[in-house]
This record gives C-alpha cells, structure tokens and sequence, in this order.
C-alpha cells in the first residue's frame, strides 16, 4: 500500500471512529429502553436501534472493518424482525444482542490490530444472533406444524469472513 493510500486509510478510520461514537452511543441507549419496555417496545424506539445500526454497519463497511459489518449485520437482522413484530426480545435475548453489540464497541475502540481471538468472536456473535433470527422466523413460518430436526433447523458449521 504506497504511503497516499495509507494515510488515506488512517483518515478515513479515524473519521469512522468519530462516526460510530455517535450511533454507538444510540443504539446502547436504545437497547436499554427496549429491555426496559420488553416484550413491547415502542416501535419508534425500535426503528431508531435498527437506523443507527444500518448506518453503523455502512460505516465499517466504507472504512474497511468487515468484522464489524458481519456483526452489525447481524444486529440489524434481528431488529428488523423485532421492527415487523416477528419477534420479541426475551431477556436472554437481550444478553445475546447485548453481546453482540459490546463486540462491535470493542473492535471499534481497537486502535491497532484485533484481538487475537477477534475472528472466533466474531463468528459466534454472527451465529447466536442468526440462531435468533432462524428461531423466530421458524416460528412464524412452522407455528401449526409439528416440530421436525429437518437440516433447515440446524447451525451453520462457520461463517466465512472476509480477510483484509
């Protein structure tokens, strides 16, 4: 990488970081008064949590943090279905959305290279939060049909990251 595109790069993470104070300063805001107004959060509350966690996951993206944008990713999947009231947070729900949510805190505040287990991490923060997902949407799609081990209930073996 020539020196240009290196301190370009430093900029342009450094602007990210400023950005991503912002949302994630929101969206812990918001997952508290979720949790606080669990099983029924006010859908404007709701939308807010997903907003900032959509724009936090762009951000990364354009800043070149995947393993940010993989777990963002995943935290947007599950409130977009709490936004269309396919499911509703139970508490050990919010553990595992909160989990979730301080991976990305602490891979924003990582200034130099990642956690030697940041990948591992990662991958099980994308998985709980998807296992959220697939739950509630089997729920929704099967809730008259008797329960099945089809392999359409079982975990991904791992999820690919991209590498930098």
């Amino acid at each position: 990488m020539a020196a240009n595109d290196a301190d370009f790069l430093r900029r342009i993470r450094r602007a990210f970081r400023a950005e991503a104070a912002e949302h994630l300063q929101a969206v812990a805001q918001g997952l508290l008064a979720m949790e606080r107004s669990a099983p029924d959060p006010d859908p404007a509350l709701v939308e807010a949590v997903f907003r900032h966690t959509h724009s936090l996951k762009g951000a990364s993206r354009a800043a070149g943090f995947v393993e940010v944008e993989a777990v963002c990713q995943a935290l947007e999947g599950v409130f977009a279905l709490c936004k269309r009231r396919r499911l509703a947070l139970a508490a050990e729900h919010y553990d595992r959305v909160h989990r979730g949510f301080d991976l990305v805190a602490k891979l924003v505040a990582a200034e130099t290279d990642l956690p030697a287990d940041a990948e591992a991490r990662v991958r099980k923060a994308v998985n709980d939060l998807s296992a959220l997902e697939r739950n509630a949407s089997h729920a929704t799609d099967d809730a008259d049909a008797p329960p099945s081990s089809s392999p359409r209930d079982a975990m991904p073996a791992e999820i690919e990251l991209p590498v930098l």
